[in-house]
């Protein structure tokens, strides 16, 4: 009997850390994907702004980017495939870890058709499945990579409501901040803001939103994404403050990352879309999810331990 729990603590300390080896291959995966989409885009072009939104012609740049994409890429399905063989060894301690792997090698799968999609695509969809899925994959790896460890007193129920709707929310936000990108309308709606402001009430419509169809830049898009930036810092820094007494160290790690996220959208708007800022922008949304998931893994199991003492 001893032997067999060591076993199964032998298992899952391998499967966390494969789980947070391919969560930090989703990150590089997404600031790659985000560097090719964004230089074919026309950003960092030489006559800039004039040939933003106006494709590129893929060059020698594009090669080791692309390359780092696809190596990360298999990469991660390496990671995803070995989670489920050693969560095979003991499939009933393992069952979510072996139904979270079925689910991440389909995602993959799924990923890598969409990826052949990719090239020539004018509507914004295709980017949004790409990013969309990328995201769950990384919030997949992320949960696996918390392990069963229960962290501090029980959370209170309204953090864990907060902290459900942030997670919803922002993955909306994500959404949005694709439709900006894939929509060129990066610079549709220039100030701090005044982008908001102006756009607030006026210039919305549905149409703008449909995600299947080719898009003119739209400022009304562009506000809609400020205003859930605004949304996520506002109830992050809230979800923050709530999980100090759950645990002070994941409470500081996602307050500092929702701040860092939030100055990183501010410098691409000041600084007019330099690319580096907006890959850096697409890594910390990847990293901030993954602050978001363990955030939210602490919440949840603090509070079976405390069902478990009633």
């Amino acid at each position: 009997m001893v032997k067999s729990e060591t076993a199964q603590q032998r298992a899952r300390k391998v499967i966390n850390r494969l789980a947070a080896f391919g969560a930090a291959l989703l990150v590089v995966v997404m600031m790659m994907s985000a560097l090719l989409r964004l230089r074919a885009a026309g950003l960092d072009c030489l006559d800039w702004p004039a040939c933003y939104g106006k494709v590129q012609r893929a060059t020698a740049g594009h090669s080791i980017p692309r390359l780092l994409h696809r190596i990360s890429a298999i990469a991660a399905m390496f990671a995803v495939v070995s989670i489920a063989i050693f969560a095979s060894t003991h499939p009933r301690f393992f069952r979510r870890e072996l139904a979270m792997s079925a689910a991440m090698f389909a995602l993959l799968i799924g990923l890598a058709i969409l990826g052949r999609s990719s090239t020539g695509a004018t509507a914004p969809v295709v980017p949004l499945g790409n990013v969309i899925g990328g995201m769950l994959l990384t919030a997949m790896f992320a949960w696996i990579a918390q392990g069963d460890t229960r962290r501090g007193p029980p959370a209170p129920g309204w953090l864990a409501a907060l902290s459900w709707t942030t997670l919803f929310l922002f993955l909306l936000q994500v959404a949005l901040g694709v439709m900006t990108s894939a929509s060129h309308s990066g610079l549709a709606c220039t100030g701090i803001l005044t982008c908001v402001t102006d756009r607030l009430w006026e210039g919305w419509e549905v149409g703008q939103f449909n995600p299947w169809r080719e898009m003119p830049p739209s400022a009304a898009v562009h506000a809609a994404h400020r205003i859930g930036a605004l949304a996520i810092l506002v109830m992050g820094l809230f979800m923050a403050y709530g999980l100090r007494g759950v645990c002070r160290v994941r409470a500081a790690v996602l307050g500092t990352a929702v701040l860092m996220q939030s100055a990183i959208g501010v410098a691409l708007v000041v600084y007019s879309l330099p690319l580096l800022a907006a890959v850096a922008h697409n890594a910390g949304a990847a990293a901030l999810l993954i602050t978001l998931v363990a955030a939210h893994h602490a919440i949840l199991r603090s509070r079976e331990g405390m069902q478990e003492l009633i």
